[in-house]
């Protein structure tokens, strides 16, 4: 009886225990989710200005972060144009909040200019975009976006580093698509040149065609497409007498010869600077938002 009486005495304790673990539990849960909803309700949605991700004054980007993100929020950076030589990252701010608004952080970029040939001519605006994306990429965690889903918008000579980084120098695979926004697509292409824009590319890439002409092949983005090419969205004015669509056009067969997903969206009666206004802006980024959403994956 004595026997029984002890493991009864056992019994009862380990019903205790089990029961003080159960209360616990209780008490723990709200509190952890609590927690979440703090730190959910603290993440709201930021604007970062003038980070430097670099040594040079031009190596500064602005950084908009949508609330509710996490480490799985998508980054889409905005490569602004200006013939390489010149514009601003206030020259894209018209797309910002939209995509911002949209869940996506934004990160709208400068970059160091084909002014100071010594300096700054190609490759050396591709090189400030791998700096910016691996400056994002190591902030992650701090900003609680995603270190390797990132999309590229670019406009004008923007656009044109925008394809030409996607295709030839995305070796981590961070950059999942790309838009073009009026860009040009193959700089050995000479046909509707003014002697300025010959001059202009020029500058930009350090050489004439006649004195360096693969170098004009190798900063083609048209030359680098393949089967593993990433999808691509071209929006192009049917208007356009700075880089003809037919740019665009050409890019489009070549991506379509290995298969690669691309969508051309010709805009009608709008010549180069209308495609990016604030008029034609909406329809643009309906498209741009479909595309995100369908291929950062």
């Amino acid at each position: 009886m004595k026997f029984f009486k002890i493991q009864s005495s056992k019994i009862m304790r380990i019903k205790v225990r089990i029961i003080a673990a159960i209360l616990m539990l209780a008490v723990i849960s709200p509190s952890c989710k609590k927690a979440k909803s703090i730190e959910e309700i603290s993440l709201a949605a930021e604007d970062k200005l003038n980070i430097a991700y670099g040594e040079n004054s031009k190596q500064v980007l602005d950084l908009y972060l949508p609330e509710k993100r996490n480490e799985s929020t998508k980054v889409v950076m905005l490569i602004h144009g200006g013939f390489w030589t010149g514009g601003d990252k206030s020259d894209l701010s018209m797309y910002v909040k939209t995509l911002q608004n949209s869940g996506y952080a934004v990160a709208n970029m400068n970059y160091r200019l084909a002014t100071v040939p010594e300096n700054n001519i190609h490759p050396a605006q591709i090189n400030d975009i791998t700096k910016a994306i691996n400056f994002l990429s190591s902030k992650s965690a701090e900003w609680h976006v995603s270190a390797n889903r990132f999309g590229l918008i670019g406009a004008s000579a923007g656009a044109h580093l925008a394809l030409l980084y996607t295709y030839a120098y995305n070796t981590d695979d961070k950059v999942k698509t790309v838009i073009s926004i009026a860009g040009p697509t193959n700089l050995t292409d000479s046909r509707n040149l003014t002697e300025v824009q010959k001059l202009i590319i020029a500058n930009f890439l350090g050489k004439t065609q006649q004195q360096d002409p693969a170098l004009y092949i190798a900063a083609s983005p048209i030359t680098h497409v393949s089967a593993s090419s990433k999808a691509t969205l071209l929006i192009h004015g049917k208007e356009d007498l700075v880089v003809p669509y037919q740019q665009a056009t050409d890019l489009k067969a070549k991506l379509d010869l290995f298969n690669v997903p691309n969508e051309f969206y010709l805009v009608e009666g709008v010549g180069h600077e209308n495609v990016v206004s604030p008029a034609n802006s909406v329809a643009a980024l309906g498209k741009v938002l479909t595309w995100l959403d369908t291929y950062i994956k």
